[in-house]
């Protein structure tokens, strides 16, 4: 049982000096722990499916426009 305590006496020291220890402000964990015990605000954001719409809306348009005046010009030029 001696033993026992002398081995982990000795690690316990080898760890002390290995690790070094901090010891944090006053401030700091003050700060903490209001942070942890306050109910933390979270908002969620949801996406704009307007500027979505409105971008494929617009490709649409121009698309059909487009063909529009390709079929126009190609149909002027076979009469």
């Amino acid at each position: 049982m001696n033993t026992n305590n002398l081995e982990i006496n000795s690690i316990e020291k080898k760890l002390d000096s290995i690790l070094q220890p901090v010891n944090p402000k006053e401030s700091y964990i003050n700060n903490l722990k209001n942070r942890l015990i306050s109910e933390s605000v979270v908002s969620m954001e949801k996406p704009d499916y307007l500027f979505i719409l409105l971008l494929i809306g617009s490709l649409f348009f121009f698309g059909l426009i487009l063909v529009w005046l390709l079929n126009y010009f190609f149909n002027r030029r076979t009469d």
